[in-house]
């Protein structure tokens, strides 16, 4: 199926990437699911696209990454939370107003509205993201118990029952938060802004065009206010820069900047090992003889298949002790999509038992963040914390993986093969790990 008419169109109009985080691969299968069900060939599909609203909102719902929860990065919240209280103290006659760019469906901007009405700040929040049928699931704000594992028990007044594992927030905080779809390459709302959230968003961009929107983001705030990008868009050097973004209007400033590591030293390498098993020479025969079973088509480097086959090779490697073997396959995988989160935990693994603490701790922070139910992370990242003497951040970790392998409706994880094997071994020992280890005390378990 050749989809680079659907793919330019996301990209024209959304700025998004279709290389990144698995896209492509959503894209096909929706695609042809509509294919079949509207009985039509892909020609007459883009043309359809192009003239239907309604089948435009379905694509963009397959191509846009929704997941996300309830207090996600607390300490980037409970920061944004102290910004807005000191705009308020410096200003208490006007109303606050935030904008959360890319809401998906909503958890981010209702976690804010409850710290606001917590510290009784007068806080109008705009909630926007391009997904249409995210925009509808926020609006009815109605939560499972897996996007609400991460919030704190005293936020937990904000939220009803409504049936079994399941709750709905509060109508008081209703009132505080609209919900609307907006393309972030359309002209931002009217209105000026003291904080804009557009976390882990710009991730799925294409470089040029995330710059412009963050252009655009600047020029929507009020003076002083503050541009919030997330983990993932600094990560991948999404540019925020600082001053003003145009004289006289509005300066924007990044919070918990992160401070420069330095450039650590590289280890020297063994010798590259010789693969395995590798593939034989074919024999030099004026006549070949014909093949009952015909050689199977070589995959080109951009396909899909070759590169979740070298996922699993260096998956495999990781797991059998090999892990320079391992990195070496995996630095080409992440070059090639910075999206694959189970490269960087194979990454952060290999790294871990190589005693590169450092390396160990960004991969595995990267994982983490673009697949939240990928919990060998999590223990991964326990682990590396404790041996680095970060017990608080180690004991939020063990509490974290015991929530995620224990709440009822946390997504399957999907991975290669090598990856599905090893979750059953790690289970239990992690599992038993979590819970002997969140109870202690600060200080060496």
């Amino acid at each position: 199926m050749d989809l680079k008419r659907i793919f330019e169109l996301l990209r024209a109009s959304y700025g998004l990437d279709p290389k990144r985080g698995g896209m492509a691969k959503a894209l096909a299968r929706h695609v042809e699911a509509r294919l079949e069900a509207l009985g039509i060939d892909e020609p007459s599909y883009v043309e359809r696209i192009r003239a239907d609203a309604s089948e435009r909102a379905r694509l963009v719902h397959a191509a846009t990454v929704r997941h996300s929860w309830f207090y996600r990065d607390p300490d980037q919240l409970d920061r944004l939370a102290e910004l807005l209280a000191a705009r308020h103290a410096a200003d208490p006659g006007r109303r606050l107003g935030l904008w959360v760019a890319g809401c998906a469906t909503g958890e981010e901007p209702w976690s804010v509205a409850m710290l606001a009405d917590e510290r009784a700040l007068p806080l109008r929040v705009l909630a926007t993201d391009v997904d249409a049928y995210a925009i509808a699931d926020a609006q009815a704000g109605r939560y499972g118990a897996w996007t609400l594992r991460e919030l704190p028990p005293r936020l937990w007044r904000y939220l009803r029952p409504a049936g079994e594992q399941q709750w709905s927030v509060d109508e008081g905080l209703r009132r505080r938060v609209e919900f609307a779809v907006h393309n972030l390459c359309d002209p931002p709302p009217p209105g000026c802004f003291d904080v804009i959230c557009c976390r882990n968003v710009l991730i799925y961009f294409e470089p040029a065009r995330a710059h412009a929107v963050v252009a655009g983001l600047r020029a929507s705030l009020r003076a002083e206010g503050e541009l919030i990008l997330g983990a993932g868009d600094l990560m991948f050097q999404i540019g925020l820069g600082e001053g003003p973004s145009v004289p006289g209007t509005a300066s924007a400033h990044r919070l918990a900047k992160p401070k420069p590591k330095p450039t650590p030293t590289p280890k020297p390498r063994p010798t590259p090992r010789p693969t395995p098993k590798p593939t034989p020479k074919p024999k030099p025969t004026p006549k070949p003889k014909p093949s009952s079973e015909p050689e199977p088509p070589r995959a080109s480097a951009e396909d899909d298949d070759s590169d979740a086959a070298r996922l699993d090779q260096a998956g495999a490697a990781v797991d059998s002790g090999d892990n320079e073997r391992a990195l070496e396959l995996l630095e080409a995988l992440v070059r090639s999509d910075l999206l694959l989160a189970e490269a960087h935990l194979w990454a952060g693994i290999a790294h871990h038992s190589l005693g590169n603490d450092g390396e160990a701790a960004q991969a595995l922070r990267r994982a983490r963040l673009l697949a939240p139910e990928l919990w060998p992370a999590t223990l991964f990242a326990a682990l590396n914390n404790e041996r680095r003497g970060r017990w608080q951040p180690a004991r939020r970790c063990w509490a974290e993986l015991e929530r995620s392998i224990d709440t009822p409706d946390a997504p399957a994880i999907q991975g290669t093969p090598t990856l599905l094997e090893a979750l059953p071994r790690w289970r239990g020992e992690a599992l038993a790990l979590a819970r002997q280890r969140k109870g202690r005390p600060d200080g060496p378990p």
